[in-house]
């Protein structure tokens, strides 16, 4: 190579990914895949490359066969200079190659490169634009398999840069990012203050994760394209938001371990990790994720619960008479519901549940799961949610009269609890359809869509429970 070459070359550097004189030119022997990373010379950062292109090569080798690779397409978001997509190119023989990258100068450099050393590849193609862009960039057909590395820590927002990823990605997402540590002082102390109630723990682990926000310009070429505001995520935050994404993560390496000598670790404080998001249909067996159960399945066991879970009468009564309500006597006078210490303990402690007595329910074996949960939350709102009760009661022994009855006193009440409002007229709405009252029927569904438009239970799924035990007995 001439003494222009080489300034040409140095003035469109650095090339931080990878020595271009190691790949092939077109035409010429295709490499295998290394049992060990055969790593030759160069920076650190060379070193990294080549085992991120080891790693990419081995996770879609034993995910595909080499037929299906040959009619995949793949798409790498930041590709930078297009080293490693040449390099996986050599390897593995795909239909389609595209390559986006936020900085031009990044491409021009990879072109620069490619002409002085003659490398070629028909089957590739690069693009200027970032994880934003993608919708005005390419055209709307998707991608078998999409790789990002090394980008999610320049970006603000890894869940955000994840759903936009994950949008593109036909079959397989593979992440690899650099990522802080889990914290060990303070975890316990952040989850009591994440208030993690929402339906989608219900049942489920009560994930949660952290992000690191550091100040980042533009100034060097591999770091954020625009926001000075970046995000460094936990490995963990990544993994969630691939779940979220409904893909089944899975973190594969640490590729500094690798990579990076232990002083050179402790120098640039470098901590990696890569990840692979698979669509659930591209899972064999039985291996299941966060994706195989979305926030709607969980949604409807949460209404299932608070909807057709019951209370046991005794405990309605003292509810009843503490909040000077009025009950039916024939059902609800002393004699002809069953009574038990348990019982009392159990309403005593629904009155004023902490964490500690909302446990004690779930763990004493005697005690309906379903109506432990409901108790635990009575005192939320009380009058509204006692009625609920008491009308859930009465509707299930086809009292359709005073089920109304306690439904409209939380219909009508001013600023009434929305759950309640929502479940008093979905029980409304299958009373009015029982009796064949058409017009009433329309009215209060449509007040429980307008109030709570993800609803997930159905009109007909009310009426089979509200109609299972009217014409025997209700048992307790």
């Amino acid at each position: 190579m001439d003494a222009n070459s080489v300034e040409k070359l140095n003035s469109h550097g650095p090339y931080d990914h990878g020595l271009w004189n190691e790949v092939t030119r077109e035409g010429g022997p295709r490499l295998a895949i290394p049992a060990s990373p055969p790593w030759g010379g160069g920076t650190a950062f060379q070193k990294r490359s080549r085992y991120l292109v080891d790693e990419v090569c081995r996770i879609l080798s034993e995910q595909y066969s080499n037929e299906q690779l040959s009619h995949m397409t793949l798409l790498d978001v930041g590709c930078y200079d297009g080293w490693v997509l040449f390099q996986v190119a050599q390897r593995l023989h795909l239909k389609k190659m595209v390559g986006v990258e936020p900085r031009g100068k990044n491409i021009e450099k990879g072109v620069v490169a490619r002409e002085v050393y003659g490398v070629k590849n028909k089957k590739i193609m690069f693009l200027e634009g970032d994880i934003e862009s993608l919708d005005s960039v390419l055209n709307e057909e998707l991608f078998d398999i999409v790789l990002c590395l090394g980008v999610i820590h320049h970006v603000e927002s890894t869940p955000n840069a994840v759903r936009l990823l994950a949008a593109w990605a036909r079959h397989t997402l593979v992440i690899d990012t650099m990522v802080v540590d889990e914290l060990k002082k303070d975890s316990k102390k952040i989850k009591s203050l994440l208030n993690l109630k929402d339906v989608v723990y219900l049942d489920a682990p009560q994930d949660w994760a952290i992000a690191a926000f550091k100040y980042e310009t533009p100034y060097f070429d591999g770091s954020t394209s625009g926001s000075p505001l970046i995000n460094v995520p936990q490995a963990k935050l990544v993994k969630m938001s691939m779940e979220a994404c409904g893909l089944i993560a899975e973190e594969v390496n640490s590729p500094e371990g690798a990579a990076f000598r232990a002083e050179f670790r402790k120098l640039v404080g470098a901590q990696e990790a890569t990840f692979v998001g698979v669509r659930p249909n591209e899972i064999t067996g039985t291996k299941k994720g966060v994706a195989t159960e979305t926030w709607r399945d969980k949604a409807r066991l949460h209404e299932e619960l608070f909807c057709f879970g019951e209370v046991a009468p005794f405990i309605l009564r003292l509810w009843a008479a503490n909040l000077h309500i009025e009950i039916p006597a024939t059902r609800y006078e002393v004699g002809k519901i069953r009574e038990s210490r348990s019982l009392r303990r159990l309403y005593r402690a629904s009155l004023a549940p902490t964490k500690r007595s909302a446990s004690k329910f779930l763990r004493r074996s005697s005690v309906d799961p379903d109506m432990a949960a409901i108790l635990v939350n009575l005192s939320r709102s009380p009058a509204e949610k006692v009625r609920l009760e008491l009308a859930k009661d009465a509707l299930r022994h086809g009292e359709f009269a005073v089920s109304r009855k306690y439904l409209k006193q939380i219909t009508e009440k001013s600023g009434c609890d929305w759950r309640a409002f929502y479940r008093s007229c979905y029980f409304l709405t299958v009373i009015a359809l029982l009796e064949d009252d058409k017009a009433s029927s329309q009215r209060y569904e449509d007040l429980l869509r307008t109030a709570n438009p993800e609803f997930p239970l159905t009109i007909e799924e009310g009426v089979i429970w509200a109609t299972g035990t009217v014409a025997g007995e209700v048992e307790h």
